[in-house]
């Protein structure tokens, strides 16, 4: 069996870190509609353990300042990854678009392949497939923002490889969230 590299912890961190303080920019507030917004993360409940889906995929500990939940293929060494942030009064109308290019701007050499609009469990959503480098490490990446009446969420698929070997296990990951 082939070794697989592992996956760039700065890379991973950052897509990880990235909702975070794309919530706090100066751009986003008004989109919100609060001076003083109050983050929250979603209900555990609402996402479903990757893992029991396929033992192939291990669930990260998680740290401070790290994604909802975060699991990494045993056998490819990619990362997929839900991340959120809830608030009470949240502007419905937030722009997915805007989101996902304040998620992306950190990326050297990016190329969108894709950009399809989505629904996922009811909730409109932005599908960007891609792939760049990011602090000089190529990577690959399906970056998936959904809004919710009170959330946005921040889903990925990352990896050093081709997506394809994952993609099918990210698109059911994803069908199987129940957002609120």
């Amino acid at each position: 069996m082939k070794k697989v590299p592992h996956l760039n912890i700065p890379l991973a961190v950052f897509f990880l870190l990235l909702p975070i303080s794309f919530w706090g920019c100066s751009t986003v507030g008004p989109l919100v509609g609060e001076v003083k917004p109050v983050d929250t993360k979603v209900d555990p409940t609402q996402i479903p353990d990757l893992h029991l889906q396929s033992a192939e995929w291990i669930k990260l500990t998680n740290q401070p300042d790290s994604a909802d939940a975060e699991w990494q293929s045993s056998r490819t060494n990619a990362i997929i990854y839900i991340n959120s942030a809830c608030r009470e009064n949240a502007e419905e109308s937030a722009d997915l678009k805007i989101i996902t290019q304040n998620t992306l701007s950190q990326w050297d050499n990016l190329k969108v392949n894709s950009e399809n609009a989505i629904t996922v469990s009811g909730h409109p959503g932005l599908e960007t497939t891609g792939e760049g480098t990011f602090q000089k490490t190529k990577g690959k990446f399906q970056l998936v923002i959904i809004r919710s009446p009170h959330c946005i969420y921040d889903l990925g698929l990352v990896s050093h490889q081709s997506l394809q070997n994952d993609l099918l296990t990210f698109q059911k990951f994803r069908t199987s969230l129940i957002l609120k």
